[in-house]
């Protein structure tokens, strides 16, 4: 299974989003917070 670079927590098929698949500026708001996330690693997208 999966793994949130940001949360640690385990991600269910269907909830992973790619750093690369997120709005330029969410992506760096989150790198800003997150300074090792990349575009190519997964977070848990919770709605």
């Amino acid at each position: 299974m999966k793994v949130s670079h940001l949360s640690k927590r385990e991600i269910r098929h269907g909830e992973a989003v790619k750093g690369a698949d997120i709005r330029e500026g969410i992506f760096n708001l989150i790198v800003s917070y997150f300074p090792t996330f990349t575009k190519d690693n997964l977070f848990l997208w919770m709605s």
